[in-house]
C-alpha cells in the first residue's frame, strides 16, 4: 500500500489544478496547458514525485494512475487534497491487485549469436538466445518500424533475444523485461571491456560496449502473438552499427555468475 505525506500539500495541489479546470460546452471536464504561475504538467510531474509509490509500479504506469485518479477526483465535482489522495490510493490499488500475465519481449543484441550461450533465467525473467525468431514469434507489419532507418537487429549474424516476465500491464512488462536485460548485458559488457588493456579508434564515434540493444522492442504472448500494437525503440541506436564478434563466453558467463552471486549478497 504506498503511502503519502501531509494533506496540505495535497490541497495545494488540488487547488492549482481546479484553476486550471475548464467545464466544456458538452459538460465534460478538460484541464488547460497553463494559467499564469502553474503548468499542469508540472502538478502531474508534482503528485508523481509527491505520492510515494510501491516501488515495483513504473514511472509510465504511475503517470497514468495521476492522470486517472485526477480523471476520477474531477468527475465529483470540486478537487480537495482529500478526494484527490483517496483517488489516487484507489488507482494504486486497482494497478496492484491487477492479476499477472505473462509477457515476452522480443529484442536483438549486437553480436553474432554464440552457440555455447543457452538459455539461462536470470534476474526473474527466463532469456532465450537464438539466431532467428522462431516462426510464431515472427514480428507483423515491419512497416511501422521505418522510423527507424536502417533495421539493424534485422542484419543476419545478430542474436535475436526473447524476455519472459510476469507482469501487471504491457508497460510493467516492457521495463522489467529490459530493465533485467540491461542488467544482464551491463555484466557481461562489464567483462568485456575489463579485458581490453588499451583502445585506438579514429573516424566516426563507435559506441565503447560491444554489446548493445537492437533498435526495436515488440511485446508478445507466450503463444508469440503479439500484445499490443505498440512498439518501442532506441533513439541512440548508431546508423553504422555492426555485428560484434564477442568471444570467451566461458568466461563472460562465469564473471555473470560471479558478479550476480555479490549484488545478491549485497545490502543496498
Amino acid at each position: 500500500m504506498a503511502t503519502t505525506k501531509s494533506s496540505e500539500e495535497y490541497a495545494w495541489i488540488a487547488t492549482n489544478l481546479n484553476r486550471l479546470k475548464i467545464t466544456n460546452p458538452d459538460g465534460s471536464v478538460s484541464f488547460r496547458f497553463y494559467d499564469i504561475d502553474i503548468y499542469y504538467d508540472d502538478l502531474l510531474m508534482l503528485i508523481e514525485t509527491h505520492h510515494q509509490f510501491p516501488s515495483d509500479i513504473p514511472d509510465v504506469e504511475r503517470r497514468r494512475i495521476v492522470a486517472e485518479a485526477i480523471r476520477s477526483t474531477v468527475t465529483e465535482g470540486e478537487i480537495t487534497g482529500y478526494s484527490l489522495k483517496a483517488h489516487l490510493h484507489k488507482a494504486v490499488n486497482s494497478f496492484i491487485n491487477n492479476d499477472k500475465t505473462e509477457y515476452v519481449l522480443i529484442t536483438s543484441l549486437s553480436m553474432k549469436y554464440p552457440r555455447n550461450l543457452g538459455n539461462l533465467n536470470f534476474d526473474q525473467a527466463d532469456f532465450v538466445f537464438s539466431p532467428s525468431l522462431p516462426q510464431n514469434f515472427a514480428r507483423e507489419n515491419l512497416q511501422r518500424f521505418q522510423v527507424i532507418q536502417p533495421l539493424t537487429d534485422l542484419l543476419p549474424g545478430s542474436t535475436m533475444v526473447r524476455v519472459k516476465v510476469s507482469a501487471r500491464s504491457h508497460f510493467e512488462a516492457y521495463h522489467k523485461a529490459v530493465d533485467s536485460l540491461d542488467f544482464l548485458r551491463g555484466i557481461w559488457n562489464y567483462r568485456v571491456n575489463r579485458g581490453i588493456a588499451n583502445r585506438w579508434h579514429s573516424g566516426p564515434v563507435k559506441p565503447v560496449n560491444e554489446i548493445r540493444l537492437g533498435p526495436v522492442h515488440t511485446l508478445h504472448l507466450p503463444s508469440g502473438q503479439e500484445a499490443t500494437s505498440l512498439f518501442w525503440y532506441e533513439l541512440l541506436s548508431p546508423s553504422e552499427s555492426m555485428v560484434e564478434n564477442v568471444k570467451e563466453w566461458d568466461d563472460i558467463r562465469n564473471e555473470e555468475k560471479h558478479v550476480s552471486d555479490i549484488i545478491d549478497k549485497s545490502k543496498y
